[in-house]
């Protein structure tokens, strides 16, 4: 495929909504064993005898039943003159309505968008998504519509992304790793973080975490709520990096056991119980980081391979979700699985168990989940197209996790 250059989408979209879930960092689990479970989609059907799975006749069945159910409901409801409205579900915060159902899969189309990245926005009561070929963000409803937010930063892609409500405020990884891959590119190596004005959409300044490093690749961030302080992976480097709320860029943490020429620090999750958990895509490895004064990371004991771990999110529970993808065999990683991974822990992360697991995910190269809307959805974006330049697609998905 002849690369083209970037391209940005003319469109916008605003739909204000509040909508806020706690988070506490909680750690029991009460599961005597994992449990897995999986549902085939055409082109990617599961490895044969390694999980339970749901046969197509069985989902048909029920959707069927779902589908009867709810034309015999309406029927009733119309003979008895009930108004409609009547039988919407419950309203949330704001007004607005989560589905009594919410879809088993978003099926979403934007022109070459390949995402990689996706956060819940409760302002919008919608899903916020970066770009790794457009260098944007879009809004993508709970009916897959898709309605660009932030215009292209540039030759970049948009890869991390997280809302924070309290500053009003969406904060975005950037870098141009992939695109200096993809083409040529007259700029030298460039990685920051994007503050979006969350209300708006409008860029309000951009922070580089490249600063001057001949190779870089800011890849996945989190955000301290209580303090606003901003901690950035970078995927080529030793180095996790923290931004104050004034913009200053400095080292939090240097650790040999980070680095990697090719995918190695990746997904990021902050605890208000006071620490980072990060792992390592090539390795499956994850790290506990105490935001302490003199921060050390120390080896979390996961008892499966988390070989292409991706994008990491810790639950209201104190459960982590850690998704998965084949993604890193493109470049010489082999090793990985596309699955979705329950984490729990009782002794503060220096062990844990798996409590549920789905492997292999029904859709191909899943790289995030996004939790706080009406249920946690987890992202395909078609990558590996984008990847291996071997055509293109306007098609991304987005998976209920159903855990």
């Amino acid at each position: 495929m002849t690369t083209q250059p970037l391209r940005t989408p003319q469109h916008t979209g605003t739909a204000p909504h509040t909508d806020t879930a706690p988070h506490t960092d909680t750690a029991p689990y009460a599961d005597a064993a994992p449990h897995t479970v999986a549902a085939s989609r055409a082109g990617h059907a599961p490895a044969a005898g390694r999980i339970r799975r749901k046969s197509r006749a069985t989902v048909r069945g029920r959707r069927t039943w779902a589908a009867a159910a709810a034309s015999v409901a309406a029927l009733l409801a119309a003979a008895l003159g009930a108004p409609a409205a009547a039988q919407a579900a419950p309203a949330g915060h704001g007004g607005h309505h989560h589905p009594a159902q919410p879809p088993q899969t978003i099926n979403a189309q934007a022109h070459e968008l390949y995402p990689e990245s996706i956060t819940w926005d409760p302002t919008r009561h919608a899903f916020l998504v970066g770009s790794a070929r457009q260098g944007n963000v879009s809004v993508v409803g709970l009916d897959g519509t898709v309605k660009e937010l932030t215009p292209s930063l540039g030759l970049v892609s948009t890869l991390g992304i997280k809302v924070d409500v309290p500053r009003n405020r969406i904060v975005v990884v950037y870098t141009d790793y992939w695109v200096r891959r993809l083409m040529q590119v007259d700029q030298p190596p460039t990685s920051g973080v994007a503050i979006i004005n969350l209300r708006t959409g409008k860029l309000e300044r951009k922070i580089d975490t490249g600063v001057g490093r001949p190779d870089n690749f800011a890849n996945d961030l989190a955000v301290d709520e209580r303090t606003g302080t901003i901690y950035v992976t970078d995927s080529v480097s030793d180095s996790l990096q923290q931004i104050d709320l004034r913009g200053r860029v400095s080292v939090l943490l240097t650790d040999d056991r980070f680095s990697d020429d090719s995918i190695g620090l990746n997904g990021i999750e902050w605890s208000p119980g006071g620490y980072l958990l990060v792992s390592r895509h090539d390795t499956g490895a994850v790290f506990k980081i105490p935001l302490t004064r003199h921060p050390a990371a120390r080896l979390v004991q996961v008892p499966v391979s988390m070989r292409g771990v991706d994008g990491l999110v810790l639950e209201p529970n104190g459960r982590l979700l850690a998704v998965q993808n084949t993604l890193g065999a493109l470049h010489g990683i082999p090793g990985g699985i596309d699955a979705v991974t329950e984490l729990a822990t009782s002794d503060g992360w220096r062990t844990s168990r798996v409590v549920h697991q789905t492997d292999p995910w029904p859709v191909e190269g899943p790289t995030t989940v996004a939790i706080g809307g009406p249920a946690p959805y987890v992202l395909s974006g078609r990558l590996a197209v984008l990847m291996t330049q071997s055509g293109t697609t306007d098609e991304f998905w987005l998976e209920r996790l159903d855990f």
